[in-house]
């Protein structure tokens, strides 16, 4: 029973001040999600900071330095930071062992969702007549978010129990859908 009550102080103390040098997390299971997390979390935000760089950074050169109109400079600066993405939350933040065959579909069809909210966003703003960067703010406070769940619970989810299936074909139908609208709108050409 003391083995017990020592063994419960030593966890408590983990909650506090974090495991001791070379203890494993596996000794506490509810802490172990936890670490998992913000490793997550982390990553996720040091790849979503170069994918950002590289969006804001192609718009930035594309409009202001080449003098393009800003949905191009949007398609371009958006396919360059999807690549950044995918390959940084793959490897990095998520560890996925998902098979290309089986994570791109679905990230790409996360990341054409993304797309054609950031061309709403750009789009709207060229409207409006407001600055470009306005678009860009929006676009790189926003989406995050809804990635990181997408990302995390669909595209690179290895285990049944961390996979939600109704939602990637649900998005990848939506997906459809509002492209073929877009196409039928003229506000898209392809």
């Amino acid at each position: 029973m003391a083995t017990d009550i020592a063994a419960g102080d030593r966890r408590a103390d983990w909650y506090r001040t974090g495991p001791p040098a070379g203890a494993s997390v596996q000794a506490l299971p509810g802490l172990a999600w936890v670490v998992r997390l913000s490793s997550q979390l982390t990553w996720f935000g040091v790849v979503g900071v170069c994918a950002t760089l590289c969006y804001a950074g192609v718009m930035s050169v594309t409009i202001s330095g080449l003098s393009w109109q800003p949905l191009v400079g949007n398609a371009l600066a958006y396919l360059l930071s999807t690549l950044v993405s995918y390959f940084g939350h793959k490897w990095l933040t998520f560890r996925s062992r998902v098979a290309h065959h089986r994570a791109m579909p679905k990230f790409l069809a996360q990341a054409g969702i993304g797309y054609l909210y950031a061309s709403i966003c750009v789009h709207g703003v060229a409207i409006l007549q407001w600055p470009y960067w306005i678009g860009i703010a929006v676009v790189t406070t926003s989406l995050p978010v809804l990635n990181f769940v997408v990302f995390n619970k669909i595209v690179f989810a290895e285990r049944r129990s961390d996979y939600l299936p109704g939602l990637s074909l649900a998005f990848t139908v939506v997906l459809a859908d509002e492209i073929s609208h877009a196409i039928a709108a003229g506000a898209l050409a392809i």
